[in-house]
């Protein structure tokens, strides 16, 4: 593994079947606060967004297979409560997979989205249903946790 005080990465090898980034931040941002609320976005990296509006005539070809994750905590400050929590999605296709969850444990939140890339292609006759799954990704990254007095 490589690691500094900050960065583990593990898997670097050609022959490792996974490489993991891990890494700590601090996110003061995205939120909004209102007098006695706040509304948390969760998620800033809104993997496969860009894909959401592309009409395509071809199959969509990926690079490689792969498995995206990403994962937040979330500390509620003291006096406030989780009011608002988005569901969970999990759609699981024969070629991708896309998962969301939250958890709440005492005053942390997580949040957990997998992104799986099972094959290398969409084919063209599953781009409608492709683009169905990808708006429903979108409408759940859209989501915002809400906490409250």
């Amino acid at each position: 593994p490589v690691e500094n005080d900050q960065v583990k990465i593990t898997g670097i090898l050609p022959s490792s079947p996974q490489t993991i980034v891990e890494y700590p931040f601090v996110m003061t941002e995205p939120f909004t606060k209102t007098d006695k609320t706040y509304y948390i976005s969760m998620d800033i990296k809104h993997t496969l967004m860009s894909l959401v509006t592309q009409k395509r005539e071809t199959d969509f070809e990926f690079l490689y297979k792969g498995v995206a994750v990403y994962t937040c905590e979330l500390e509620i400050p003291s006096g406030y409560k989780v009011t608002y929590l988005p569901q969970n999605l999990s759609i699981d296709k024969e070629r991708y997979k896309f998962e969301i969850t939250y958890k709440q444990k005492g005053n942390t939140l997580t949040y957990f989205r997998s992104i799986t890339l099972k094959e290398t292609n969409i084919p063209v006759k599953e781009l409608d249903e492709w683009g169905k799954d990808l708006e429903q990704l979108k409408s759940a990254y859209m989501e915002m946790v809400t906490l409250g007095k």
